[in-house]
Parts: structure tokens; C-alpha cells; sequence
């Protein structure tokens, strides 16, 4: 077997430029996604709130018709112990398609709230980059268990290291992420402020 010359550092470079052009690319690409996935999901929620108020709405009026009646039967017998009732089951009725309304309604909003929060999350820089290293993590902590019988040793500095590296790998991500999340913040922009009409 013959071992190739080592690349030079032009070519590493180029590599490495090569690889992180490939990882931005990637995560616009899942952002776009992810933003499409939360519209459609906000869509689908507004509808089946809609749903759910006309088909509570609809068995409320149901109810109303078919109380009206059995009152108006009543009414005609002279029972007026049965019109009292039917005054406390109506009232009764309408405060319960009430409540399902205002539910249904808070639903809605809280959905399409959320979905709003997450594209606007996922159009700062910081946190597509902080969902790159997360993604990157996961994979290097999968091939690390796939690879536990050649790191194991009784050797402490080989465990040390180990544990040192991962631990100076979360310290920086987290000072980074903390400082540069804030500079990046859609929601500190003037453009932002101006569409909310908060400026």
C-alpha cells in the first residue's frame, strides 16, 4: 500500500473553505425549511381552530333550536318549573360555546405566535450556527460511542484530554453564542422595530 504526500496548506484551506461553504449552504437550506414547516403548521392550526369553532358553534345553535322548542312545548302546558330550567341550561350552554370559543381562539394565537418567534429566531446568523454545532456534536458524540473501544485506555491523561477538549468546546460555544447573539438579534433591529411599529 503507498501513502500519498500530505495535501498542502493550500489545499486545506481550500478544503476547509470548500466544507464550510457546504455547511452554510446546508443550514440556509434548513432554516428555509424549517420556516416553511412552522407557516404550514400555523396554517393547519388556524384551521383546525376555525373548525373547531363553527362545529361548536354549529352544536350550539342546535342545542338553542332544540331548547327553544322543548320550551315553546312547555310554555304551551303551562310548566313553569321547566321554562326556569331551560333558562339555567341555556345560560349554561352559552357560556360553555363561550369558553370553547376563547380557547379555541388563545389557541390559535399561541400557535401562530410561536411560529412567528421561531422564524424570527431562525433569521439571526448566531442561531442557524448554533444549530450547526449542535447538529455537529450529535454526530461526534455517536461516532465517539461507535469508537468507545479505541478510546478506552487506563491511561488518565488520555481520559483528561478527552474530557478537557469537550469541556473547552462547550465554554467557548457558550461565550460565543452569548456574545454575539445579542449583535445579530432580528428583534433589536431598526428594520424590526419600524415593521412592529414600535419606533
Amino acid at each position: 500500500m503507498t501513502q500519498g504526500k500530505a495535501p498542502s496548506n493550500e489545499q486545506i484551506k481550500k478544503d476547509l473553505k470548500r466544507d464550510a461553504d457546504n455547511v452554510a449552504k446546508k443550514a440556509e437550506e434548513k432554516s428555509e425549511e424549517l420556516a416553511g414547516k412552522s407557516k404550514q403548521e400555523s396554517e393547519r392550526l388556524q384551521k383546525q381552530g376555525k373548525e373547531f369553532l363553527n362545529d361548536a358553534s354549529e352544536k350550539g345553535n342546535e342545542l338553542y333550536e332544540e331548547a327553544k322548542k322543548e320550551f315553546n312545548h312547555l310554555e304551551n302546558e303551562g310548566k313553569d318549573l321547566f321554562s326556569k330550567l331551560y333558562g339555567f341550561l341555556n345560560e349554561k350552554a352559552q357560556c360553555a360555546s363561550q369558553q370553547f370559543s376563547k380557547f379555541s381562539t388563545q389557541l390559535s394565537k399561541n400557535t401562530k405566535d410561536l411560529s412567528n418567534r421561531l422564524y424570527l429566531e431562525l433569521q439571526n446568523p448566531v442561531v442557524l450556527t448554533q444549530l450547526v454545532v449542535i447538529a455537529g456534536g450529535a454526530a461526534a458524540a455517536y461516532q465517539g460511542y461507535l469508537e468507545r473501544h479505541r478510546i478506552r485506555s487506563e491511561n488518565n491523561v488520555v481520559l483528561g484530554l478527552h474530557a478537557s477538549i469537550i469541556t473547552g468546546l462547550v465554554l467557548v460555544d457558550g461565550f460565543l453564542f452569548n456574545k454575539y447573539y445579542p449583535k445579530y438579534d432580528p428583534k433589536t433591529t431598526t428594520f424590526y422595530k419600524k415593521q412592529q411599529g414600535l419606533e
